[in-house]
């Protein structure tokens, strides 16, 4: 067993002690995205895994990479990904955890999809990301001119001079 998939392993066990409604112990799970680099400053910054139980559920686990600690504000973020589900513009995050570095969140099915490069382009779906962008970031308790997980004064001082 890779150390990927028992970091999966636990992630599964903690979230069905802290939150019953992810399933019984007779889960199957199966990674579906493999980190491509890491540390990533953007990308792929983690693995993701499909977790099934009985009675046909099925989730996402997402288990961060622990050299993205660094750049990655996991609270932040998770707070980020609630906010956007209770809009209606992202799967509903059933768990977490900032010490483990995972979470749990609903699979969507049809007509949710993962969103690719040439959607951009997609002259009938890149109005709706644009109106889903602007109902995120329009939302009350965003903090303005912050992206998730970094401040985006303390990156620009960083810069190296002449930088872009």
């Amino acid at each position: 067993m890779s150390q990927n998939e028992r970091r999966a392993e636990v992630a599964i066990l903690r979230a069905q002690d802290e939150y019953p409604q992810i399933g019984s112990r007779d889960q199957a799970y199966t990674q579906i995205v493999t980190p491509i680099a890491s540390p990533m400053h953007s990308g792929i910054d983690g693995s993701g895994w499909r977790v099934t139980s009985s009675g046909d559920l099925s989730y996402y686990l997402k288990l961060y990479e622990d050299d993205t600690a660094e750049f990655l504000d996991l609270h932040t973020s998770f707070k980020a990904a609630a906010a956007a589900a209770s809009g209606g513009v992202a799967p509903r995050l059933l768990w977490n955890s900032e010490s483990l570095r995972a979470a749990i969140w609903e699979e969507k099915i049809e007509p949710w999809r993962t969103a690719t490069f040439d959607d951009s382009w997609n002259p009938e779906i890149f109005p709706q990301v644009a109106t889903c962008l602007r109902q995120l970031h329009g939302r009350p308790g965003r903090v303005p001119g912050r992206g998730v997980g970094s401040d985006g004064e303390a990156v620009r001082e960083a810069r190296p001079q002449g930088a872009l």
